[in-house]
């Protein structure tokens, strides 16, 4: 009686445990089928980041490989020989830095007036139009890479052709502005609480496997093969948008026409458009807020505008570096950039979230990220071999923490109706720092060769004091404030304070 007894115990916790065990397994894929119908333009991010960075090395590794025919009239050797001394090289590097300074300033420059005009009609016309209209200038902009890559000693300048191309149509800051914008006034329904992290850690995982795959096709494939992907893949996300956003631009453009924004823009000449829009944004930033408000904003744009400066030109020397100091060929590097993107994207997706439920707040964990990647371009710098300069991955892990930190710390500073100009402000400031940080880095870094080639990173390790400085004047000012500022303010007592300011605004805009 008793076995009889033990065996039914038993019997019923197996029981319990499968059933449970059933239950999980259904709740995991509830929960995996209801991510997968709330998403809209994740896999379009995805798929235009993975391009972006498979894009990125390859572009690079191809203005050296021109600037090197153009100089010895010969690509035979330019990967191959590895006994070229500083003389031989020092020309083809200064060339291809220059050549990729003038790239990205073809590319930003013209992006600037064309993403703020992008930002501005997203309010008021269909935000599927202006979500497809950049992809139409980078599939141009492929078609001419096909070209050069097809003849190799064409001069190496028509290389900007592209740039000036994707540029006229907003560059990658209209895309990830546009997006960014989009998904920030979706319908509720459509939108779940991660959106924004989801949103980066797609960003994140499409550059790890860019940079991973960017080694693999550069060793395997020519360049014509490698353009070509990436020209296929931006046709996929066209059609992809045209399909996936078609049941959400309506509703979303309704909303705006309602906010009264559409009926008075369509009365303003072009020059009050421009006019509306940009004083909309410096609203945004210097209108009067309470308990420091619009000092902490202030700030917390300066301390972003300053890592993302140097941020920006690290990267932006680093296959440069790479390539003179230890030999790396485009396999080699795109395997590290491949880990720094995947290690910095899993911490921000499941690490940074754990550490502010502990309790840390996007200060301290912005802080974090700052102190880590000051400590990985000074060990960078430092580095004697490539083995050494993996190790400076420990530390770059934390490389989204800052950019994260203060991305949560603006959006909590600003009303739910501002969050769209704040994602313009920080995608023009993108663009313009960007622009700067590569004319900057990429014109001091064929002098350093002439002494040492580790002084950009150690300058820039020693540089990211500043963007501390104003951490730390935010947080004091957060300290001072009458009542205590949490990361998720008050938005409601804002909207009153910030409808007021918008109703000033639109009538000045009118007159």
């Amino acid at each position: 009686m008793e076995l009889e007894l033990l065996a039914q115990s038993c019997e019923v916790v197996d029981n319990n445990r499968n059933r449970r065990k059933r239950m999980r397994i259904s709740n995991f894929g509830e929960t995996v089928k209801r991510f997968l119908l709330q998403m809209t333009i994740e896999p379009a991010i995805f798929l235009y980041t993975f391009t972006s960075y498979v894009h990125l090395p390859v572009l690079q590794a191809f203005i050296y490989e021109k600037a090197y025919i153009a100089i010895y009239k010969n690509a035979s050797d330019v990967w191959s020989d590895k006994e070229h001394s500083n003389e031989h090289t020092l020309p083809v590097q200064t060339l291809a830095n220059h050549t990729f300074l003038l790239s990205t300033v073809c590319l930003l420059l013209p992006s600037l007036f064309v993403t703020a005009v992008c930002g501005s009609l997203s309010d008021i016309h269909s935000r599927k139009r202006i979500l497809l209209f950049p992809f139409i200038g980078l599939i141009l902009s492929d078609i001419n890479y096909i070209i050069q890559s097809i003849y190799m000693k064409m001069n190496i300048y028509f290389i900007l052709l592209s740039d000036v191309l994707f540029g006229l149509f907003g560059g990658f800051s209209s895309i990830l502005g546009t997006m960014f914008s989009f998904s920030a006034r979706l319908p509720a329904e459509n939108r779940n609480s991660c959106h924004i992290a989801t949103i980066e850690a797609f960003i994140g995982f499409g550059g790890t496997m860019g940079f991973i795959a960017a080694g693999l096709l550069h060793r395997s494939c020519s360049y014509l093969i490698i353009f070509l992907i990436n020209t296929a893949i931006h046709v996929v996300i066209l059609v992809y948008l045209c399909l996936r956003i078609a049941k959400h631009h309506d509703e979303i453009t309704a909303e705006a026409s309602e906010n009264g924004h559409h009926a008075l823009f369509v009365t303003l000449t072009i020059i009050q458009k421009f006019g509306y829009h940009f004083k909309q944004l410096y609203q945004t930033v210097f209108k009067y807020r309470t308990e420091h408000g619009r000092c902490r904003i202030i700030l917390s744009l300066v301390a972003f505008c300053l890592s993302y400066f140097l941020s920006s030109g690290a990267q932006s020397i680093m296959f440069y570096y790479f390539k003179h100091k230890f030999d790396w060929m485009i396999s080699e590097y795109g395997f590290f950039r491949g880990v720094y993107y995947g290690a910095s994207s899993f911490m921000v997706l499941l690490i940074y979230p754990q550490l502010k439920a502990k309790g840390l707040s996007d200060l301290v964990l912005a802080t974090i990220g700052l102190i880590a990647r000051s400590l990985g371009c000074l060990c960078l710098g430092l580095s004697p071999n490539g083995w050494i300069a993996c190790i400076t991955l420990i530390f770059f892990m934390f490389n989204r923490f800052n950019a994260t930190g203060l991305r949560f710390i603006l959006s909590g500073e600003t009303a739910v109706h501002e969050q769209g100009k704040i994602f313009a402000i920080v995608a023009m400031a993108e663009a313009i720092i960007g622009m700067l940080a590569s004319i900057v880095f990429n014109s001091l870094f064929p002098i350093t060769l002439t002494f040492y080639s580790g002084f950009c990173h150690i300058l820039i390790s020693l540089l990211f004091i500043m963007p501390l400085m104003c951490v730390f004047m935010i947080s004091r000012l957060r300290k001072s404030s009458t009542a205590p500022c949490k990361d998720e303010t008050n938005n409601g007592e804002k909207e009153k304070i910030s409808s007021k300011e918008e109703e000033r605004i639109n009538s000045n805009s009118s007159l």
